[in-house]
């Protein structure tokens, strides 16, 4: 452990009675003691390109490092790569080797698959929650021929509620011709709600009015628009915010602690859905005189800088047209406490000032840290206040926390911090021909250096593919690899990053409103290694009365609907309750009831949902954030160089032939209860499934009707764990009561009727070869080229895919790179990553013509 003194531009005394290793002993020992148990990786994931046809290949490659290691390691030998629809539901799933932090793999499509958005999901084998895995965004399109574009001509920035609100939008054929004098149906739903539908006709130019009436009501989410043809040629959706839309803000103190006086708050804005809101404000206080001005600097987020005193009540108030008028309520501020403020970053030096309100003499201790790595720390005595200058060569490239500690080592505030200090390396990209006759090839060098100048050595992942700024970057891989892999919540960095001049200090005020992945200074410095075990096989809760507040003390009953045996347990201080030696499918054979103190019953009871289904959220939580984008699609000239590439989309034969998409799921669930779920959302609970009702219906009211082909089963969920999924041939649920009376008359709940697959050929494994190969249960991946060069069809819209390529500092990458028949622009992306961790990018475009 090294120790460094720092200067201040104020006095600080440094206390010699001891090192500054025994002072900072127990904190060092609790962190290195916490990272042991979690370590923590990051994972950043990429794939040849955006757009695919239903039947090719994604391709996609992995780097993958500890949170903790300034270094390109890794602990896990097994990346998990799973594909998801908008839905949340599971397409493919598999598992690839991890080799000196890098993976590589490909997933090949299903043919009939649906259009649309869809989720690589990417996470490695010591993963603590859903939130670790890195999420990439692709589009799945048919390229139709006879597809119907969709541009913006005037749309508003915000719907508004109470009033007809105008859209309008040109149509036309992909070949460029208006999509003159036809019938379009539209639909407007807020979730499932429908807002208004109909149909409409276009214009002879092949322009579109929409005028939807919007209910005078509060949103509690947005408002996704569709607009749709008889015969499939035209899926358009997009969403838009309402300006009445309930909106969340959530308020952070840049040292931890809300302390009276002159201050940084950072803010976090969101609607009920997660959507990043851009917004315009005020402070007031208690008289409702505005204070100061305020507005968001990237989506969701701003910073509010502001003088308080502790006997005032302060209120943010929304003053633009999304959330207007909207009120909430600031923390109160306290007269005690540490205020700790980043003054200013230059070049050599971070200058971070500390402040107590008294005029006590405080000692404290500063850290500087990433992980259990410390590389910094001091102690000082402080009088009022002081601003203490750390070296910058203390810092490594991107995040780090500082934070401040008593005598007893108790926390007095945290604030994270990023550094920039110039260590990216220099990507080169050199081609023969920046134009080229399709079917020729052309030569690709590509080379490493420092600042300096000097040559690299380093490992390059290189993709050639059609040019689509159809899907920008939602996290890039500086962003995503250095800052958002990182953070408690993904930052929209992209554009700020371009601003290198003020990127530095304007983004380390936003950080004032976020946090490290899976960072708590409470748990890591009351961590011990006993509590690993426990919650970590069994059935965990929560309990909340009405008002979701957590019940300690609560009596939570198990009752097997099986055997009627009994477990018990009592839930502690904030509400939790765990039965261990259960799985958590286990929670299923069981009636789940809980009682206070007082003998109420009127409580709430949640399980914690598992790691797969926290993911299917999470990946349905973000393709509601990127429902706002506008959909892909292919040019005129694209579409007439490369007509070969498109066909005829035929929505009958599609329809005809496209298995429901829970079909993949049976194929990987381990139980019928998750592809149910997948299908319909339901509560699990009192020994059956529930299509309706809040978390306590599992305790009021009665379950679906199962039936088993053709045979009612009850409701009991036991009927269930006969079935493995793979034999089931069919699911189908429904809530009406017709369906319904067709078994009974005395459910008003669902029933859920399951087909099995029957014959001889019930557990036959299929003929058909497995076409992938596998090692020690690890994916093989394919080799790009290879499938390329034994390809028939040379209309390849990918040219090259290399998930890795070491270069030598001597050296640089030279291949030669046959061109195929599709005409038009190809993009070469380069990410590199040299032996010391630093990173770099570059891209550069090429022609190929007839």
């Amino acid at each position: 452990m090294k120790t460094i003194v720092v200067s201040f531009i104020l006095l600080v005394a440094v206390l010699a009675a001891m090192s500054q290793e025994e002072k900072f002993e127990k904190t060092i020992s609790q962190l290195n003691t916490y990272y042991k148990y979690y370590p923590g990786e990051k994972v950043y994931l990429k794939t040849n390109k955006d757009i695919f046809k239903p039947g090719e290949s994604v391709w996609f490659s992995a780097v993958v490092k500890l949170y903790t290691s300034s270094v390109r390691n890794n602990l896990s030998n097994t990346l998990t790569v799973r594909l998801y629809d908008e839905s949340g539901i599971l397409i493919l799933s598999d598992k690839f080797k991890i080799d000196q932090g890098r993976a590589a793999g490909d997933f090949t499509l299903p043919a009939k698959i649906e259009s649309g958005k869809y989720f690589l999901a990417a996470f490695t084998n010591i993963v603590r929650d859903e939130n670790d895995a890195n999420l990439k965004m692709i589009y799945i399109d048919h390229m139709d021929s006879e597809a119907v574009q969709v541009d913006t001509i005037s749309i508003p920035k915000n719907l508004v509620a109470g009033r007809i609100n105008v859209l309008k939008y040109q149509l036309s054929e992909i070949s460029g011709s208006p999509y003159k004098s036809n019938r379009v149906n539209f639909e407007f739903r807020e979730g499932k709600e429908v807002i208004d539908e109909g149909k409409v006709k276009t214009e002879s130019d092949g322009s579109l009015l929409l005028e939807v009436n919007v209910p005078d009501k509060s949103f509690d989410q947005p408002i996704a628009l569709k607009l749709f043809d008889k015969a499939g040629h035209l899926n358009y959706r997009k969403s838009f915010h309402v300006n009445t839309q309930k909106l969340l803000l959530n308020f952070f103190a840049e040292s931890g602690n809300f302390v009276a006086g002159s201050s940084m708050i950072g803010y976090k804005v969101t609607d009920e859905s997660g959507n990043l809101i851009e917004i315009k404000g005020e402070i007031v206080d208690e008289a409702g005189i505005a204070i100061t001005q305020v507005h968001t600097l990237i989506p969701g987020y701003g910073i509010i800088p502001i003088k308080t005193k502790s006997s005032e009540k302060y209120k943010f108030k929304i003053t633009s047209e999304l959330g207007h008028g909207q009120l909430f309520d600031l923390p109160s501020f306290s007269e005690s406490g540490l205020l700790m403020s980043l003054q200013k970053i230059g070049s050599d030096f971070v200058q971070l000032g500390l402040n107590f309100n008294d005029q006590d003499e405080h000692h404290v201790y500063v850290m500087l840290s990433k992980g259990s790595e410390v590389m910094w720390m001091s102690d000082m005595l402080i009088k009022e206040g002081i601003v203490a200058k750390i070296p910058k060569e203390n810092f490594q490239q991107g995040l780090a926390m500082l934070s401040a500690f008593d005598e007893k080592g108790d926390l007095l505030g945290r604030r994270l911090v990023f550094a920039d200090v110039d260590t990216a390396i220099n990507v080169g990209i050199k081609v023969s021909d920046e134009e080229v006759t399709a079917g020729n090839p052309f030569m690709l060098k590509v080379e490493l250096k420092d600042q300096n100048g000097e040559k690299l050595n380093g490992k390059v992942n290189t993709a050639i593919s059609i040019k689509d700024d159809l899907l920008p970057e939602f996290d890039d891989f500086t962003s995503c690899f250095i800052i958002n892999s990182e953070l408690e919540h993904n930052m929209p960095i992209a554009e700020l990053m371009d601003k290198e001049s003020i990127f530095e200090s304007s983004f380390n005020y936003l950080l004032i409103a976020n946090s490290f992945k899976n960072f708590c200074w409470d748990d890591i410095l009351n961590f011990t290694p006993e509590d690993l075990g426990k919650y970590k096989n069994g059935i965990k809760g929560y309990v909340f009365d009405t008002n979701n507040n957590p019940v300690s003390n609560a009596k939570v009953s198990l009752v097997n609907s099986t055997n009627m045996q009994m477990l018990t347990q009592s839930t502690n201080d904030k509400g939790v309750f765990f039965f261990s030696g259960l799985e958590p499918k286990d929670a299923n054979d069981y009636v789940i009831k809980a009682i206070d103190e007082n003998g109420r019953e009127d409580l709430d009871i949640e399980l914690e949902k598992s790691f797969d289904e926290k993911l299917s959220l999470l990946v349905e939580q973000f393709a509601v954030q990127v429902s706002f984008r506008e959909q892909p699609k292919f040019d005129k000239a694209f579409f007439e160089n490369n007509a070969d590439l498109f066909t005829k989309y035929n929505k009958a034969v599609a329809g005809k032939n496209n298995e429901p998409r829970y079909k993949a799921y049976l194929q990987t669930a381990t139980s019928i209860v998750d592809v149910i779920k997948m299908i319909k959302p339901c509560d699990v609970g009192a020994g059956g499934i529930l299509f309706a009702g809040s978390r306590n219906s599992i305790n009021a009211q009665g379950a679906a009707l199962i039936v088993i082909d053709g045979q009612q089963m009850g409701t009991s969920i036991a009927a269930l764990n006969t079935i493995s999924p793979v034999d089931v041939e069919s699911i189908e649920i429904s809530t009406n009561p017709v369906d319904i009376q067709r078994f009974t008359g005395l459910n008003s709940v669902g029933v859920i009727e399951i087909k099995t697959k029957r014959g001889e050929n019930l557990n036959v494994e299929s003929s058909e070869p497995n076409p992938h190969k596998y090692e020690n249960g690890l994916r093989v991946p394919n080799d790009f080229m290879m499938i390329r060069a034994g390809a028939e069809n040379q209309k390849l819209t990918s040219l090259y895919w290399s998930p890795t390529t070491t270069i030598k500092s001597a050296e640089e990458m030279s291949i030669e790179i046959p061109t195929g028949e599709v005409i038009g622009d190809f993009v070469i992306e380069v990410e590199a990553i040299d032996e010391q961790g630093r990173i770099g990018k570059a891209t550069k475009t090429i022609r190929v013509t007839n």
